[in-house]
């Protein structure tokens, strides 16, 4: 999928649309194929536990099994009482964008890929939030991410 929203993107502004609504539309499209590789692993979630945590925790290790496991993605993941933290080293897709992309390519990824985890946290469960306070498509070491199944 990378490799399509690049090529798109690009595509894109080859024929004269502006960066920031390409962006928007390529975002748009991205987030519905992202969006729907939740339904199943949602259904199933919601049938083993209640609990808006438990779900979100089952969620996450089903992704993690696939599509985002080694040896695309390199991380380390654990509980905690309030919360689900996955902190990610090696990202596919950013490494797809830094190895063939230019910079502008990689503030595009960041704008799009970069930015869906807080809305999927509330598509988990009702109420479900997530934060982050580094990434690396900016720079970063890791990707620090933490979701919580229940609202601050």
């Amino acid at each position: 999928m990378a490799a399509v929203t690049l090529a798109a993107y690009r595509t894109f502004l080859e024929i004269g649309v502006e960066k920031e609504y390409a962006t928007e539309l390529i975002s748009d499209v991205a987030w519905k194929i992202y969006i729907s590789w939740l339904s199943i692993p949602r259904f199933i979630a919601r049938l083993v536990t209640r609990d808006p945590q438990e779900q979100i925790n089952l969620i996450l290790r089903i992704f993690l099994r696939y599509p985002f496991s080694p040896p695309g993605y390199q991380r380390e993941v654990w509980s905690e009482t309030d919360g689900f933290c996955t902190y990610w080293f090696r990202c596919a897709p950013y490494e797809y964008f830094k190895e063939h992309g230019t910079i502008d390519d990689v503030e595009f990824f960041n704008k799009t890929w970069c930015t869906f985890d807080w809305a999927l946290a509330n598509e988990m469960v009702e109420g479900g939030r997530y934060e982050r306070q580094h990434t690396l498509s900016a720079g970063d070491e890791v990707c620090d991410m933490k979701w919580y199944g229940k609202p601050a």
